[in-house]
């Protein structure tokens, strides 16, 4: 029978550490995943796993079978360490890095991470950490990542995903960074026909609030017009009350207002009233017809 994929990566890295390499890898990124491997301890393990994240970031070659190694023994140090919040945020950066398509339509190392059971543990993981905005960060931006495809779209929406992102939101209003990735990540996971099960008018109202409170940011702006017309192309043929009474169009007024290069997105115009008013460029107003 065949085991779940948390503990099927736990049995390999158990495997792994149990046995003494015949040679001694010169792959960077080989090397760190060894390193996990080895680890005992929770400081052993989120040591291990921040050097791995800065080697990651830096943008080394990652050859399929390194990734493939490296997948499992981060996911089993992030599912082994779970109260370690020092774990899951390194962990998470890794993952991202990991399970990053590249650019040619090969989506091979975000299948293979997906099979492992990545979006359970990162899941698993911020809801072990609520108040903790670094774990809360990390794990929404792997779940942006995922949410680039449909497979990873569907088992994040499945496994509630949608409702961990709004409450991670909800939580730290004050975090930029938190609300920015958090509306981009809404906006990926409701192109999914899964997603209808999950957005109702507070998931619309988590995005619609951090525009109001990030009104100096560009960036939390363009991700809320982006996550509400994702949102609104969704539920337009099922159910388009979860937009009422949200202050979506005022919401979106105020961001043309002050950012008047936004006033270019499709996107922006497709979420105002046909009809209502113009949007002039030049002097950031809008003006009824």
């Amino acid at each position: 029978e065949q085991q779940p994929a948390a503990a099927a990566v736990a049995a390999y890295a158990a495997a792994a550490v149990g046995q003494e390499s015949s040679f001694e890898s010169t792959d960077p990124v080989e090397q760190h995943a060894q390193d996990l491997d080895a680890a005992h301890t929770a400081d052993e393990h989120v040591k291990a796993a921040e050097r791995f994240a800065n080697l990651l970031d830096s943008g080394p070659a990652i050859s399929h079978t390194a990734r493939s190694h490296a997948l499992k023994a981060v996911l089993e140090a992030m599912n082994r360490e779970v109260k370690s919040p020092g774990m899951q945020i390194h962990g998470c950066r890794s993952i991202s890095v990991l399970s990053r398509d590249p650019d040619d339509g090969d989506t091979s190392a975000s299948l293979e991470a997906l099979s492992l059971g990545v979006v359970g543990i990162c899941l698993n993981g911020m809801r072990h950490h609520w108040e903790d905005a670094e774990v809360q960060e990390a794990g929404i931006k792997t779940l942006k990542g995922l949410g680039f495809t449909t497979d990873g779209r569907m088992e994040i929406c499945q496994k509630e995903g949608i409702e961990v992102v709004c409450k991670a939101m909800r939580l730290h209003r004050a975090d930029v960074s938190i609300q920015e990735h958090g509306c981009n990540t809404l906006g990926n996971l409701a192109i999914h026909e899964e997603a209808l099960n999950h957005i109702d008018k507070e998931v619309v109202g988590t995005i619609v609030v951090a525009m109001q409170k990030h009104q100096a940011s560009e960036r939390v702006q363009e991700a809320g017009i982006w996550s509400l017309y994702s949102i609104h192309y969704a539920v337009q043929d099922q159910d388009d009350q979860v937009f009422e009474s949200a202050g979506v169009t005022e919401a979106v007024w105020k961001a043309l207002e002050l950012f008047p290069r936004l006033a270019e997105l499709d996107e922006a115009q497709a979420l105002l009233p046909t009809g209502e008013a113009d949007y002039d460029d030049d002097c950031g107003e809008r003006h009824a017809e």
